[in-house]
Formats: structure tokens, sequence, C-alpha cells
């Protein structure tokens, strides 16, 4: 979760002090979690979103211009998305509830396992839109379809969990 400009939880935050300098060209503010657990899985959230940004924003526009059963198989491919997202928020509260608020120190053992979990789920997802893409490339012609393939083809290849934007103020 970023803390966004004038955002509500930005001034709460900015009111108990954890917040540093603001980033304008990215609309945030720098911040720190009073439950350092919450920062850690929030990095890795972002880190999640990030390396399937491309893939879903594809099939978010590509949803935009189709109509029937195009669109419709496009929508089903983001529903596939959105649904190992929640499993991966299931994953995160397990892994924070592992780790007692009194130990910052287990940082590292707390992002080691969410990094652990994170890459299984990768890997189920990567099994599961291999057979989803074949699916909607089935609907799809011409620039949509090679549009799509070339996304997939950069998202099915991706290792490791860069950020987007390398000054994440999430990022440590």
């Amino acid at each position: 979760m970023e803390s966004l400009i004038g955002a509500a939880y930005t001034r709460m935050a900015a009111a108990e002090g954890p917040t540093g300098a603001e980033e304008p060209l990215m609309g945030r503010v720098a911040c720190r979690y009073l439950d350092w657990r919450i920062g850690v899985a929030s990095n890795w959230a972002q880190r999640w979103v990030d390396r399937h940004f491309s893939l879903d924003y594809t099939f978010k526009s590509l949803e935009k211009v189709l109509d029937d059963a195009p669109r419709h198989a496009v929508r089903q491919a983001r529903v596939v998305l959105k649904d190992a997202a929640y499993q991966v928020l299931g994953d995160l509260i397990a892994a924070i509830e592992h780790h007692d608020l009194e130990q910052p120190e287990q940082e590292q053992v707390l992002a080691s396992r969410i990094e652990a979990a994170l890459e299984e789920r990768a890997r189920s997802l990567r099994g599961q839109m291999a057979s989803t893409v074949r699916e909607v490339t089935t609907c799809l012609t011409g620039e949509h379809a090679a549009t799509l393939a070339r996304v997939y083809s950069r998202w099915e290849a991706a290792s490791g969990w860069e950020l987007i934007n390398a000054g994440d103020s999430c990022a440590d």
C-alpha cells in the first residue's frame, strides 16, 4: 500500500510521524509502517502486482475494445489473475500471523517466507495461465492476438520480483 499525497491515510500517518519525503512525480509519500510486518507484506504485494501488471493491463485493454465471446474470454483471464492475487493476500496474512509485532529483527525471515509463498503462487499461476491464454487466443485475431502473444511471452519468462518503480517508497 502506497501512501498517496493528500490521502486521508497519509494525513493520519503523518500525524503519527512515520512519513518521509514526498515523491511528487509518483504522487506518493515515503512512509514507514508502525507494524513492520505490514511493511514487509506491502513490499511483497507490490512486487506481485508489478510482476503481473503488463499481462493484466493487456487483458484490461483488450477487454475495452472487444465484444461478445472474445471480451468474455479476456474477462475470464482477468478473473484468473484476480483469484491468484486474492490467494496471495491470504498467503501474506498467514505469513504475518507467524511473526510477533515485537520482533522486528525477524524482518528477513518474514520476507523469505513471503517470497517462497509468492514463488509457489507464481508457479501455479503460470500453469493455469498457459491454458487460459490458449483459450483466449482462439477468440482473438490479428493485432489483438499478436499483442497478447508478445506480452504473455514476456510474462511467462519473468523471474525475480523487481519493482516497476525502483524508487518505491515501500522498499527498504
